[in-house]
């Protein structure tokens, strides 16, 4: 993910927020580095490892602005999937996808322009921007 938080100046750079962010994947050490990360960034975090916990979050009472989902989980539901489910929960829920395999993203059948998606690895400044564009989109 190429984070650098001992550098101060890198830190600094990276757009800040207070929102409430709910990141999902299912590789528990990526899970837990991100959550530190966007914790870092200001915000408050919520975590899930797959699809169906991330809904039962979703469907809790704590408001959440933005879904960072992986696409690639196991447990029959997708990023794009949940992507899917949750938005027909919170139709003005904001959602960006992140992937390691940009075939997938890219891919015919799982493409959609509804749902933007950050590849890995990314950089923490990279995820700030991704996320200060998204939730300060109309």
């Amino acid at each position: 993910m190429g984070t650098s938080a001992g550098t101060r100046g890198a830190s600094d750079e990276a757009p800040r927020g207070t929102e409430t962010v709910l990141v999902v994947d299912d590789d528990e050490m990526v899970l837990e580095l991100v959550v530190e990360l966007v914790t870092d960034l200001g915000y408050h975090v919520l975590s899930a490892t797959d699809g169906a916990s991330a809904l039962v979050v979703l469907n809790g009472s704590e408001p959440i602005d933005l879904l960072f989902t992986d696409v690639v989980m196991p447990n029959h539901m997708n990023g794009y999937e949940l992507a899917r489910a949750a938005r027909r929960r919170q139709p003005d829920l904001k959602i960006l996808l992140t992937s390691a395999y940009p075939r997938l993203v890219g891919g015919t059948e799982e493409k959609s322009v509804d749902f933007p998606c950050l590849p890995k690895p990314y950089h923490r400044c990279q995820l700030a921007r991704s996320f200060r564009d998204i939730l300060d989109a109309g």
